[in-house]
Protein backbone atom coordinates (compact mmCIF):
# COMPACT_ATOMS: atom_id res chain seq x y z
CA UNK A 1 0.00 0.00 0.00
CA UNK A 2 1.77 3.21 -1.19
CA UNK A 3 1.94 6.04 1.44
CA UNK A 4 0.11 9.13 1.53
CA UNK A 5 1.37 12.01 -0.16
CA UNK A 6 1.49 15.74 1.87
CA UNK A 7 -1.50 16.87 -0.34
CA UNK A 8 -3.39 13.52 0.52
CA UNK A 9 -2.62 14.21 4.61
CA UNK A 10 -3.14 17.72 4.24
CA UNK A 11 -6.70 16.79 2.48
CA UNK A 12 -8.07 14.22 5.44
CA UNK A 13 -7.04 16.32 7.86
CA UNK A 14 -8.60 19.72 6.68
CA UNK A 15 -11.73 17.79 5.64
CA UNK A 16 -11.91 16.51 9.54
CA UNK A 17 -11.16 19.82 10.66
CA UNK A 18 -13.93 21.30 8.93
CA UNK A 19 -16.69 19.05 10.07
CA UNK A 20 -15.56 19.55 14.02
CA UNK A 21 -15.80 23.35 13.52
CA UNK A 22 -19.35 22.46 12.11
CA UNK A 23 -20.10 20.77 15.27
CA UNK A 24 -21.18 17.48 13.03
CA UNK A 25 -18.56 15.04 14.68
CA UNK A 26 -18.73 16.89 18.50
CA UNK A 27 -21.69 16.79 20.86
CA UNK A 28 -22.20 20.33 22.45
CA UNK A 29 -20.01 22.51 19.89
CA UNK A 30 -21.19 25.30 19.14
CA UNK A 31 -21.12 25.17 14.77
CA UNK A 32 -18.41 27.64 13.44
CA UNK A 33 -16.17 27.34 16.70
CA UNK A 34 -12.61 26.81 15.86
CA UNK A 35 -11.41 23.97 17.37
CA UNK A 36 -7.33 24.49 15.98
CA UNK A 37 -5.73 27.12 14.94
CA UNK A 38 -4.00 27.80 11.81
CA UNK A 39 -0.53 27.17 13.65
CA UNK A 40 -1.90 24.12 15.63
CA UNK A 41 -3.12 22.31 12.08
CA UNK A 42 -0.09 23.13 10.46
CA UNK A 43 1.73 21.54 13.46
CA UNK A 44 -0.86 18.48 13.71
CA UNK A 45 -0.18 17.97 9.92
CA UNK A 46 3.32 17.76 10.28
CA UNK A 47 3.35 15.43 13.31
CA UNK A 48 1.17 13.25 11.18
CA UNK A 49 3.53 13.00 7.95
CA UNK A 50 6.20 12.62 10.53
CA UNK A 51 4.49 9.67 11.48
CA UNK A 52 3.98 8.13 8.00
CA UNK A 53 7.50 9.02 6.28
CA UNK A 54 9.48 8.29 9.29
CA UNK A 55 12.62 5.90 9.15
CA UNK A 56 12.28 3.08 6.75
CA UNK A 57 10.66 0.25 7.68
CA UNK A 58 12.66 -2.74 6.68
CA UNK A 59 11.89 -6.70 7.48
CA UNK A 60 14.52 -9.16 6.84
CA UNK A 61 14.34 -13.17 5.95
CA UNK A 62 17.80 -14.95 6.72
CA UNK A 63 18.84 -18.24 4.82
CA UNK A 64 21.26 -20.22 6.91
CA UNK A 65 24.28 -22.02 5.70
CA UNK A 66 22.61 -25.07 6.02
CA UNK A 67 20.51 -24.59 3.32
CA UNK A 68 22.74 -22.57 0.93
CA UNK A 69 24.12 -25.08 -1.86
CA UNK A 70 27.67 -25.08 -3.19
CA UNK A 71 28.07 -23.43 -6.97
CA UNK A 72 32.17 -24.13 -7.23
CA UNK A 73 35.18 -24.61 -4.58
CA UNK A 74 33.63 -24.56 -1.42
CA UNK A 75 33.98 -27.52 0.53
CA UNK A 76 31.51 -28.95 2.73
CA UNK A 77 28.81 -27.64 5.12
CA UNK A 78 31.29 -27.54 8.54
CA UNK A 79 30.61 -27.03 12.22
CA UNK A 80 32.94 -25.50 14.60
CA UNK A 81 33.69 -25.51 18.53
CA UNK A 82 32.45 -28.20 21.48
CA UNK A 83 29.25 -28.54 21.97
CA UNK A 84 27.07 -26.75 23.34
CA UNK A 85 29.20 -23.45 21.76
CA UNK A 86 29.31 -24.70 18.21
CA UNK A 87 28.07 -23.29 15.17
CA UNK A 88 27.78 -24.46 11.34
CA UNK A 89 29.21 -22.65 8.19
CA UNK A 90 30.56 -23.09 4.99
CA UNK A 91 33.87 -22.53 4.63
CA UNK A 92 35.20 -19.66 1.67
CA UNK A 93 38.79 -20.21 1.19
CA UNK A 94 41.57 -17.90 -0.27
CA UNK A 95 42.78 -17.79 -3.26
CA UNK A 96 40.00 -19.93 -4.91
CA UNK A 97 36.78 -18.95 -6.06
CA UNK A 98 34.38 -20.03 -3.87
CA UNK A 99 30.86 -19.69 -4.09
CA UNK A 100 27.33 -20.92 -2.78
CA UNK A 101 23.78 -20.18 -3.61
CA UNK A 102 19.58 -20.48 -3.45
CA UNK A 103 16.92 -20.14 -5.03
CA UNK A 104 14.24 -18.18 -2.97
CA UNK A 105 10.75 -17.00 -3.05
CA UNK A 106 10.30 -13.34 -1.88
CA UNK A 107 7.96 -12.43 0.46
CA UNK A 108 4.24 -12.07 0.01
CA UNK A 109 4.76 -8.43 1.82
CA UNK A 110 7.29 -7.06 -0.56
CA UNK A 111 7.00 -3.68 -2.01
CA UNK A 112 8.43 -4.42 -5.63
CA UNK A 113 9.29 -0.16 -6.58
CA UNK A 114 11.98 -0.53 -4.07
CA UNK A 115 15.51 -2.19 -3.25
CA UNK A 116 16.36 -5.44 -1.77
CA UNK A 117 18.86 -5.75 0.12
CA UNK A 118 21.46 -8.78 0.81
CA UNK A 119 24.12 -8.99 4.09
CA UNK A 120 26.65 -11.46 4.85
CA UNK A 121 26.45 -13.14 8.11
CA UNK A 122 30.18 -14.61 8.57
CA UNK A 123 33.01 -15.27 10.98
CA UNK A 124 37.25 -15.81 10.11
CA UNK A 125 39.66 -18.83 11.25
CA UNK A 126 42.34 -16.67 11.86
CA UNK A 127 43.52 -12.93 13.52
CA UNK A 128 41.79 -10.02 11.08
CA UNK A 129 43.96 -8.31 8.62
CA UNK A 130 43.05 -7.21 4.97
CA UNK A 131 39.67 -7.79 3.31
CA UNK A 132 37.69 -10.65 1.05
CA UNK A 133 36.44 -9.62 -2.37
CA UNK A 134 32.74 -10.56 -1.73
CA UNK A 135 30.83 -11.42 -5.32
CA UNK A 136 27.20 -11.68 -5.40
CA UNK A 137 24.67 -12.48 -8.54
CA UNK A 138 21.17 -11.86 -7.51
CA UNK A 139 18.87 -12.69 -10.68
CA UNK A 140 15.17 -12.82 -10.79
CA UNK A 141 12.88 -15.67 -12.31
CA UNK A 142 9.25 -14.59 -13.53
CA UNK A 143 6.65 -16.50 -14.73
CA UNK A 144 8.38 -19.45 -16.76
CA UNK A 145 11.75 -17.47 -16.76
CA UNK A 146 15.74 -18.60 -17.14
CA UNK A 147 17.48 -20.03 -13.90
CA UNK A 148 20.38 -19.16 -16.02
CA UNK A 149 19.49 -14.95 -16.59
CA UNK A 150 22.43 -12.90 -16.46
CA UNK A 151 21.43 -11.35 -13.17
CA UNK A 152 22.75 -8.17 -10.82
CA UNK A 153 25.97 -8.36 -10.29
CA UNK A 154 26.89 -6.40 -6.71
CA UNK A 155 30.50 -6.04 -5.41
CA UNK A 156 32.24 -5.42 -1.70
CA UNK A 157 35.75 -5.80 -0.66
CA UNK A 158 34.93 -6.43 3.29
CA UNK A 159 37.32 -5.64 5.85
CA UNK A 160 38.71 -8.12 8.18
CA UNK A 161 41.10 -5.77 9.56
CA UNK A 162 41.06 -5.67 13.53
CA UNK A 163 38.60 -8.22 13.56
CA UNK A 164 38.68 -11.31 16.51
CA UNK A 165 38.31 -15.17 15.04
CA UNK A 166 34.77 -16.82 15.53
CA UNK A 167 33.06 -13.76 16.27
CA UNK A 168 29.68 -12.57 14.45
CA UNK A 169 29.85 -10.08 12.01
CA UNK A 170 27.26 -9.17 9.73
CA UNK A 171 28.55 -7.29 6.12
CA UNK A 172 26.86 -5.29 3.25
CA UNK A 173 26.81 -7.57 0.16
CA UNK A 174 24.58 -5.04 -1.78
CA UNK A 175 21.35 -3.80 -3.08
CA UNK A 176 19.13 -4.53 -6.24
CA UNK A 177 16.12 -3.25 -7.67
CA UNK A 178 14.37 -6.07 -9.06
CA UNK A 179 11.02 -5.07 -10.32
CA UNK A 180 9.57 -8.07 -8.96
CA UNK A 181 6.05 -8.81 -7.97
CA UNK A 182 5.77 -10.29 -4.10
CA UNK A 183 6.37 -14.02 -4.03
CA UNK A 184 8.40 -14.26 -7.04
CA UNK A 185 11.39 -16.51 -7.19
CA UNK A 186 14.92 -15.26 -7.04
CA UNK A 187 18.62 -17.11 -7.36
CA UNK A 188 21.01 -16.03 -5.01
CA UNK A 189 24.74 -16.38 -5.49
CA UNK A 190 27.53 -15.45 -3.48
CA UNK A 191 31.25 -16.12 -3.66
CA UNK A 192 34.37 -15.27 -2.16
CA UNK A 193 36.49 -14.65 -5.45
CA UNK A 194 39.89 -15.78 -3.90
CA UNK A 195 42.02 -14.90 -6.95
CA UNK A 196 41.04 -10.77 -7.19
CA UNK A 197 43.97 -8.61 -5.95
CA UNK A 198 41.39 -7.03 -3.74
CA UNK A 199 40.96 -10.15 -1.75
CA UNK A 200 44.35 -10.22 0.97
CA UNK A 201 42.92 -11.93 3.76
CA UNK A 202 44.69 -14.68 3.63
CA UNK A 203 42.04 -16.95 6.29
CA UNK A 204 39.13 -18.76 5.60
CA UNK A 205 35.83 -16.68 5.49
CA UNK A 206 32.80 -18.85 7.50
CA UNK A 207 29.88 -18.20 6.25
CA UNK A 208 26.82 -18.69 8.51
CA UNK A 209 24.33 -17.37 6.03
CA UNK A 210 22.44 -14.55 4.22
CA UNK A 211 20.22 -12.00 4.89
CA UNK A 212 17.55 -10.68 2.72
CA UNK A 213 16.20 -7.14 3.53
CA UNK A 214 13.03 -5.81 2.26
CA UNK A 215 10.29 -3.03 2.98
CA UNK A 216 6.79 -4.36 3.20
CA UNK A 217 4.09 -2.90 1.34
CA UNK A 218 1.91 -2.57 4.39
Amino acid sequence: MPLPTDADLRTAFLTLGRLARSGSYYDGLPSGSAVLSAAEEQSLLDTIRTIFNGPPRTRSEFIPASVLRVRTGVAAISENGTYPARFTFLPLAAATLNAVGVEFQLPRDLEPSLAVTLRALWTIDALGAGAWRAETNIALVTANGSLVAAGSNLTADISTTGLAINNGFVSLLGSAVLAASPGDLVRINVARNGPHANDTFTGVVRLLGLMVEYTPNI
